[in-house]
């Protein structure tokens, strides 16, 4: 690779660094003891919660709480279904030719992953809380963080039979734990392989943070 090359790679991987930095604060661990809204995703008008927090494991509780409820919920099977079974034409035998191949879990997640990237602009929380917005809220907003974009990846990958993992980072320039990002399992019956899926920063999916820009690292199944 020449030297240019080379230069214009890094500047690309660091210019995605400092977004996910900048964008990771939803999941900052702060000492003192703050509100945390979060929405309950009705279609209506907004409607929030506040919890006071002092650790991670508080804060990923809410996350895990929202992704299990909204994994099961079956609105947000029907958008994840939606985003699977779009039509690409018909075969020579009649029968359908579907966008995304049937039985294929890899092109699945791709497909799901690639909708919410388009569908949602990434934003940062309301000013002094961390807000935790439910699925359906943040589709319909098109706007959200980090935490945002985990619930709702994870509960529309769920909603459609993948296992998911959350992975809670402190990158290396943070005083505490400052980013989340989801995992799928790969194939989904019995997973050999945790494809990430970092929808906070302009990455395909496979993309994780670097290892060299990470501190430490806790994993969370919800």
């Amino acid at each position: 690779m020449a030297l240019g090359e080379a230069l214009g790679h890094l500047a690309k991987i660091a210019l995605g660094l400092s977004t996910l930095r900048a964008g990771a604060r939803g999941l900052a661990s702060l000492a003192s003891d703050r509100a945390v809204s979060r929405a309950t995703g009705q279609i209506g008008e907004p409607v929030a919660r506040r919890h006071p927090v002092r650790r991670v494991d508080d804060r990923v509780a809410v996350v895990t709480d929202l992704i299990r409820r909204w994994g099961a919920d079956p609105r947000v099977r029907e958008v994840a279904a939606s985003m699977l079974t779009r039509r690409c034409g018909t075969r020579q035998d009649g029968q359908t030719e579907w966008c995304v191949p049937e039985k294929d879990a890899r092109a699945e997640v791709i497909a799901i992953f690639g909708e919410v990237r388009r569908r949602v602009r990434y934003g940062r929380d309301t000013w002094g809380t961390d807000v935790y917005q439910a699925p359906l809220r943040t589709l319909k907003t098109g706007h959200g963080d980090c935490a945002s974009y985990v619930i709702l990846l994870a509960a529309l990958l769920r909603s459609v039979g993948y296992p998911t993992m959350l992975h809670v980072v402190q990158t290396k320039k943070a005083a505490d734990f400052d980013h989340i990002f989801l995992s799928v399992g790969l194939p989904p019956a019995r997973p050999t392989e945790w494809m990430a899926l970092d929808a906070s920063v302009d990455r395909p999916a496979g993309w994780r943070p670097p290892a060299h820009m990470i501190r430490r690292e806790r994993r969370f199944v919800p």
